[in-house]
């Protein structure tokens, strides 16, 4: 991939450099709030349906293991602030999980 001023190199490794929040994201890529949200939730829909079929994993372990494999876990990021990067729809699974399991102890 040929790279500009403007462009992202998708080719090279992805690695944790910095915590951003979205604002910051969006100024250092030159694009707007919402776009980073609507990017980040698309892919982490993704990345939670890609875990989900692969593995048997309830939908609270999925977004755990999302949490580990993005080092989340490491970083100043607590769960409820991972939980609230995801779309509503991995949000409802995770609740009605959370509901379903608490009377079958």
């Amino acid at each position: 991939m040929t790279n500009t001023s403007n462009a992202i190199d998708f080719d090279s490794d992805l690695y944790f450099v910095e915590s951003l929040n979205g604002a910051q994201i969006a100024a250092k890529l030159n694009v707007s709030v919402p776009y980073v949200s609507q990017t980040l939730k698309s892919a982490l829909s993704k990345v939670y349906k890609l875990l989900k079929k692969e593995n048997n994993l309830s939908p609270f372990e999925v977004v755990s293991l999302m949490m580990y494999l993005f080092k989340a876990d490491e970083c100043d990021c607590s769960i409820i602030k991972f939980y609230k990067l995801l779309p509503s729809n991995i949000k409802r699974e995770i609740e009605k999980d959370a509901k379903e399991k608490r009377f079958h102890i």
